[in-house]
């Protein structure tokens, strides 16, 4: 009998409570290794939660989380990160009037951090050095995205389209394997949505990256996805192949609004 690998990622029982109001509960999941799994459901689902769960930005108020086999379940964010987790936020967060490179190297001090980074780029901004080359890494990341020419351009010179890439391969320079993407297709056109399925597609396959994706587009996430779990009023309603979940009755009352 071939055994199977261990999970990357596994959320056991997981719960989620503010000042009282449940958010999360009694959410398990697993994500192998290479894996894409799409996260959806309605607004106020939970998915946005779960996510900082997972990332470590928010305490779990129940359950457990284990990533690459060791319990996570308390560590802090910054540690997360450093045993490669990295999340791609939906905001464009970046600088405009630094560099593509020096945006990137953000992740990279974000990796060497002994403390948060994500809430803290003014710390991370004087962490950085002055007029130095790019870090390979830097490199690595940006030719990975598609920028690999980009690197000395100011941010506040680039399209939508490309400044998604910058945050995407911030992300990338602290070399993850599990990757949480917020709504990585918002605001791309139909043609850059494609785009964005194949160079996830392609990390996946050059790096073997795992992925968590919450996203809205449900055509680019059944397309995207190797499974799909459904939230709704913060519990897993559904966990399945793509094509399995949008024929479940449950998750077309809920969440399909019975179309």
């Amino acid at each position: 009998m071939t055994q199977q690998p261990l999970p990357l990622l596994k959320l056991a029982r997981v719960g989620k409570r503010y000042a009282g109001l449940r958010a999360l509960n009694d959410v398990s999941l697993q994500i192998a290794p290479g894996e894409i799994v799409g996260l959806v459901g309605p607004n106020g689902a939970g998915k946005s939660t779960l996510l900082q769960l997972v990332a470590g930005s928010q305490p779990v108020s129940e359950g457990q989380i284990w990533y690459a086999g060791a319990p996570v379940t308390r560590l802090p964010e910054y540690r997360r990160a450093r045993a490669g987790v990295a999340r791609v936020f939906q905001d464009i967060s970046n600088l405009e009037q630094w560099s593509v490179s020096d945006n990137v190297e953000l992740g990279l001090a974000a990796q060497r951090a002994t403390r948060s980074a994500w809430g803290e780029l003014r710390w991370l901004a004087g962490a950085l050095p002055n007029a130095r080359p790019a870090h390979p890494l830097t490199l690595q990341a940006l030719a990975a995205v598609g920028l690999a020419e980009s690197g000395a351009l100011r941010v506040a010179s680039l399209s939508h389209w490309q400044r998604r890439l910058v945050t995407f391969a911030r992300a990338l320079a602290s070399q993850p394997r599990l990757l949480l993407l917020d709504e990585p297709f918002g605001g791309l056109s139909l043609h850059e949505t494609e785009l964005m399925i194949e160079m996830i597609r392609r990390l996946r396959q050059d790096h073997g990256q795992s992925f968590l994706v919450v996203e809205h587009n449900l055509d680019a996430v059944v397309d995207l996805s190797d499974r799909i779990v459904v939230l709704h009023l913060g519990e897993k309603i559904a966990d399945d192949a793509p094509q399995r979940v949008l024929a479940d009755a449950r998750v077309i009352d809920v969440y399909l609004g019975g179309a």
